[in-house]
C-alpha cells in the first residue's frame, strides 16, 4: 500500500495554515488512530482540530476589530489622513477590546 491515504497530512505538520485548511483529514486521521487503539494520539489529534477552529474564530474576530485601525494607518501612511485619525481608531479599538474582555469574563458574547 502506498502512502498518501490521508492526503499526506504529515507533510503539513509544520504549517498552521496548512493544518487549519484540513480539519476533515485530521478528523479522519483521529478516527483511524482510534481504530488502531492509539487513544492518546487520536484524542490529541481531535484536540488539535478543536484548537485550530477556536484559533480561526478568535483570529477572525480580532482581525475584524483591528481592521479599522489598520485602515486608518494605511490612509495616514498614504497621506490621506492625519495621525489623529489613527489615534482615534486605536482608542476605539482599545475600548472595544476592553469591552469584549469584560463581556467574556462575565460570560456574555464577545
Amino acid at each position: 500500500m502506498s502512502g498518501g491515504s490521508h492526503n499526506y497530512i504529515h507533510e503539513h505538520a509544520g504549517s498552521l495554515a496548512e493544518l487549519a485548511a484540513r480539519p476533515d483529514t485530521l478528523a479522519d486521521v483521529a478516527t483511524r488512530l482510534q481504530e488502531l487503539g492509539l487513544r492518546q494520539a487520536a484524542s490529541d489529534t481531535l484536540e488539535l482540530v478543536r484548537d485550530l477552529a477556536r484559533w480561526q474564530t478568535w483570529t477572525e474576530q480580532r482581525a475584524g476589530r483591528l481592521a479599522p485601525v489598520w485602515r486608518a494607518l494605511d490612509r495616514h501612511d498614504s497621506g490621506d489622513t492625519d495621525a489623529d485619525a489613527v489615534r482615534t481608531a486605536g482608542h476605539a479599538y482599545a475600548t472595544s477590546a476592553r469591552r469584549a474582555l469584560e463581556e467574556a469574563a462575565a460570560g456574555g458574547a464577545a
